[in-house]
């Protein structure tokens, strides 16, 4: 049997997780609530010697803006995956070239695909495909991508499209002109120390996305073979770094406070007694049971509420003693009012009816609304009998979210309709243009469908024929 704790005549009976108040004027529910101190402490950015980097534009107080976003992050069972999603919906299926042409036979423009081989080659290249999938997770999480793009060994031809890693990129300040010309790269921000000529980083060339005659200036420039095609999506105020909309849910002390419920469930769960009784004592018992009780001295007295409390532990822990009472012997006073007599309360166990799930579900549907999803397209977050909705539900809210996207692709693309430019394409294709291919769920009724048009291409006379699932 686990041994009996008594401090301060408070008493916990392990064997059938019961308090006991033995009868002093100390709280109970105080005294038991403050042997818990929540261990989760809200985390606050370093603040770095950032005394060999003053050209460079800050991004955060502490230039390590990014860092803490990762960091903070990485603590969310929600927020990686749901950017993920947005970034593989904005993808698509594939991204291929196409082209606009008028049909002076129906008096309509048309578009079909683009088949000229150098451009299909770029687009279906793995390195475009890496492009895409890295441009789009930067864009997401921080609103900005810095697209890395190479020229041929004539200069005349973009041969490379690729990305920097968002959160090692800082643009050094702008000229007098309010022109970015140079950004730094490096992996160490954190260190307050920016070396362009170290092993850990590097000085490249930015091209201003708003001149109007980039193309022919830089086939002109053979100085710059590699350079940063600036792109972000614009934010108010921010004049270098763009901010993602989804950040107030970082301000606000959501995504710090769904952080935090788990590890509170756990701490609490891991120390906690877990108390299903509470028993009070009138202080006015032990004299009675103990005639001798007011010469006896403290130590005497706690060893007798001890024995008793042993004994009340005893008597109810084990099965054998199921069904036994306690004796509570009940007095009354020289009026006839009836002494107070023992009180045993039983103790709801708030952890089992699923404590703070509540406040888990608010601060999901706070992360979905920052993010603009819909939660039949993701889920409505945890908890218990969500309903996330049903199919139709699903595909009509994914056709509205993709119908969407078309501002935000464009930022991605801007890189590559430049490369067209610069390339030449628009000479041969006047009308180019860049076309996501939506990843396409299939409607309910899908099977039924091809299941129709099997049969009535391959009758039922001519089954031999018919392709077999």
């Amino acid at each position: 049997m686990e041994d009996l704790l008594f401090a301060n005549d408070i008493a916990y009976l392990p064997g059938i997780k019961a308090a006991v108040h033995t009868g002093s004027t100390a709280k109970v529910g105080k005294a038991v609530a403050s042997s818990y101190t929540p261990a989760v402490t809200a985390d606050s950015p370093a603040i770095y010697d950032l005394g060999n980097i003053q050209d460079i534009a800050y991004w955060g107080d502490a230039n390590t803006f990014p860092q803490d976003i990762i960091a903070l992050a990485e603590k969310s069972t929600e927020l990686p995956s749901l950017l993920d999603w947005k970034a593989r919906a904005a993808q698509g299926a594939m991204i291929l070239p196409y082209e606009r042409y008028y049909d002076e036979a129906t008096n309509e423009w048309k578009e079909r695909p683009i088949t000229d081989p150098t451009i299909v080659n770029f687009f279906l290249s793995e390195t475009t495909k890496r492009y895409y999938r890295e441009a789009y997770t930067d864009f997401y999480w921080f609103w900005n991508v810095f697209p890395d793009l190479i020229k041929n060994d004539e200069g005349n031809k973009i041969a490379y499209i690729g990305t920097h890693e968002a959160s090692w990129c800082r643009w050094y300040k702008m000229n007098p002109k309010g022109i970015i010309e140079k950004m730094a790269l490096s992996s160490q921000w954190a260190s307050g120390i920016f070396d362009d000529k170290g092993p850990y980083g590097m000085k490249l060339d930015v091209v201003n996305p708003y001149d109007w005659n980039l193309v022919e200036s830089l086939k002109k420039n053979d100085k710059i073979k590699r350079f940063v095609y600036p792109v972000s999506y614009p934010s108010p105020g921010k004049a270098y770094y763009q901010l993602a909309p989804w950040d107030g849910i970082r301000t606000s002390g959501w995504l710090a406070l769904a952080a935090q419920i788990p590890a509170f469930k756990k701490a609490i769960m891991e120390n906690q007694m877990h108390i299903k009784y509470l028993i009070r004592i009138p202080t006015n018992y032990w004299p009675a049971v103990y005639p001798e009780w007011d010469s006896l001295k403290p130590e005497e007295k706690t060893a007798k509420k001890k024995l008793k409390l042993d004994e009340i532990n005893l008597k109810l822990t084990n099965v054998e003693n199921a069904g036994k009472s306690i004796l509570n012997e009940v007095g009354y006073d020289v009026n006839g009012e009836k002494l107070p007599g023992w009180d045993i309360d039983v103790i709801d166990d708030k952890l089992k009816d699923g404590a703070y799930i509540e406040d888990s579900q608010e601060a999901s549907a706070h992360l979905l609304r920052a993010l603009g999803l819909d939660g039949t397209l993701v889920g409505s977050g945890p908890g218990r009998n969500l309903n996330a909705g049903g199919g139709s539900d699903k595909l009509i809210a994914f056709n509205m979210y993709c119908a969407l996207l078309g501002p935000q692709r464009q930022v991605v693309d801007e890189p590559v309709y430049f490369i067209a430019r610069y390339n030449g394409w628009y000479e041969s294709h006047p009308f180019f243009f860049i076309k996501t291919i939506e990843a396409s769920p299939q409607a309910l009724d899908t099977s039924r469908k091809v299941s129709q048009q099997v049969q009535e291409q391959w009758p039922a006379k001519d089954s031999s024929t018919a392709p077999k699932n």
